[in-house]
């Protein structure tokens, strides 16, 4: 079951990650972590597809800002605040349990066939669930 503390980012979609870091870098006092660009599998409604999403952390936290590449057209079409991001230690079960608690299932993303991450739509807020064993890779160790 998700908890409050298990929450570690809000993302929010720009047109450009550099510029996206520079107009909330200094506003908001954020430093930033190296962008990355990985090319998930992502299970949609309509089938598999392979999406292209270049992606960068603040290095301050929690909470993180995730600042997300817009790809018109995918899940990360829309400019602006995207989705609440949660650590779980299942993700299979915490899918499950928010399906059956009334959330749509957006996408579930794979490496090498396996779920690596997902997003769900519970009421009108993208939730996206993250196995708590990225959280190094993602925002470096706990201090």
């Amino acid at each position: 079951m998700l908890r409050h503390e298990d929450l570690f980012h809000v993302g929010i979609v720009v047109e450009d990650l550099q510029a996206g870091m520079a107009a909330y870098g200094d506003p908001l006092g954020l430093d930033w972590r190296e962008c990355f660009y990985p090319t998930p599998d992502v299970l949609t409604p309509e089938g598999f597809h392979t999406m292209e999403v270049g992606a960068v952390y603040s290095r301050s936290g929690p909470v993180h800002y995730e600042l997300l590449q817009q790809h018109p057209g995918g899940l990360w079409a829309d400019l602006g605040l995207h989705h609440l991001g949660y650590f779980t230690d299942d993700l299979p079960g915490e899918i499950e349990r928010l399906c059956a608690a009334g959330a749509t299932r957006e996408g579930v993303m794979h490496r090498d066939g396996s779920p690596v991450g997902a997003y769900l739509l519970l009421d009108r807020t993208r939730i996206e669930l993250i196995p708590r064993s990225a959280a190094d890779r993602l925002i470096g160790p706990a201090v």
